[in-house]
């Protein structure tokens, strides 16, 4: 598939999100950020959504750098769908990433509302799963207690992760509850 280019002529938002959307289809993650930058450079405004193919695509791609960046761009114009925000930090969890998958579950939580339970269950668990895996067991841990408060479910995975992180740093007795909350669920 050839490269899109773009001029002047084409240089209006529906053209720049079609292209997008034709970079993620194409699986070219260097072309959407190439895009991405045209778009800055002339000033063209992109809803939100029009963002989303290239958070997936560099997420897909392992480029977390890149995803997370772009995440925020298309936060800044509106909305980000539910796929792409998980496409994000499962993309964080999968590269080791616990420190960034804080920080940007901070910087959404305050979007997010009621209607958006499940996204924020699901966002939750993984980045309290990086956190785990990531050597960043207090802050796990915090997390899940964060959970419990706002009432976000948690799933087996994560008092899994947890737990195992807590036998191998030497807090067996933490384990166990958490082996024994995951029991109740």
């Amino acid at each position: 598939m050839g490269l899109l280019r773009c001029t002047a002529s084409n240089s209006d938002s529906a053209s720049y999100a079609e292209q997008l959307e034709a970079c993620e289809a194409s699986g070219d993650w260097l072309k959407a950020v190439e895009l991405l930058a045209e778009v800055r450079a002339l000033n063209v405004e992109l809803p939100g959504e029009a963002f989303e193919p290239a958070v997936r695509l560099c997420s897909q791609s392992g480029q977390w750098q890149k995803a997370v960046s772009i995440l925020e761009q298309a936060q800044a114009q509106g909305n980000v769908s539910g796929p792409t925000a998980v496409a994000v930090f499962t993309t964080l969890l999968r590269e080791g990433q616990p420190k960034a998958a804080l920080q940007l579950l901070k910087e959404m939580n305050p979007r997010w509302t009621d209607s958006d339970s499940e996204l924020t269950s699901r966002c939750h668990n993984l980045v309290a799963r990086a956190c785990a895996r990531g050597g960043m067991l207090d802050e796990g841990l915090e997390l899940l207690d964060h959970m419990y408060k706002a009432e976000v479910n948690i799933n087996r995975d994560t008092y899994e992760a947890l737990a195992l992180a807590c036998l191998r740093a030497g807090r067996g007795d933490r384990a166990e509850e958490l082996f024994e909350e995951r029991d109740y669920l």
